[in-house]
């Protein structure tokens, strides 16, 4: 009897001490993504002229991230056109995950606006990728290959996304660019709950994901 009580608290204890764990990595991921909500530090991305080109990357899940993307492209554009001082790097833009026909329609009425030399100089649209993983390898490949090395990376995604598309950014492409995120932040259509049940959904994901990588 005595051994089936001790049995029972040992697996309460290991039950609770799982939980504890769950609960605090689910809190340190949504401190995360109420880390990547713009501040006033974005701002600054604006007020400095680089050496290296700005560079901007979107990883796709939806118009909103797309339309955020190109909006934050053409205003660093015209940031570095009104600033003085020496010519800057061209900036580049890098669109992930455009894989069907409405995305791909949808991007090119967007970029429609911008110069024909823009559209062709500095911005790469990858109709590969249809993952997120896909996406980082697909984006880490891409920045490998550019002739100037940028050494700071903007990722637009939406606010839930950001950290796992951040990690495998981070894991494919290594550490020697800054990240910064960006977040598509768009009107809310869903209620409390279904917020709730997202976050939780991408949370296990970015757990799922996180223990695929130390494994692999």
């Amino acid at each position: 009897m005595n051994w089936k009580v001790s049995r029972c608290g040992l697996m309460l204890g290991i039950g609770a001490l799982v939980f504890l764990l769950w609960a605090g990595g689910f809190a340190v991921y949504l401190l995360s993504v109420s880390q990547s909500i713009p501040s006033s530090t974005h701002s600054k991305i604006f007020d400095v002229r680089h050496s290296s080109p700005q560079v901007v990357v979107v990883f796709v899940g939806g118009q909103h991230r797309i339309a955020e993307g190109i909006d934050l492209f053409q205003r660093l554009q015209e940031a570095a056109n009104s600033a003085d001082g020496a010519e800057p790097a061209d900036g580049m833009l890098y669109i992930s995950g455009v894989d069907d026909h409405i995305a791909v329609a949808f991007v090119e009425m967007m970029l429609s606006s911008l110069p024909k030399r823009t559209r062709t100089c500095c911005i790469v649209v990858d109709d590969i990728s249809t993952t997120t993983r896909e996406n980082a390898i697909q984006t880490a490949a891409w920045l490998d290959s550019l002739s100037t090395q940028p050494s700071h990376v903007i990722l637009v995604s939406s606010p839930f996304h950001l950290p796992r598309a951040r990690m495998l950014l981070r894991h494919y492409d290594g550490d020697d660019r800054v990240i910064t995120l960006w977040p598509a932040v768009y009107p809310r259509r869903r209620g409390v709950g279904a917020q709730w049940l997202l976050y939780l959904q991408e949370y296990h994901k970015l757990m799922l994901q996180w223990l695929v990588l130390r494994v692999s």
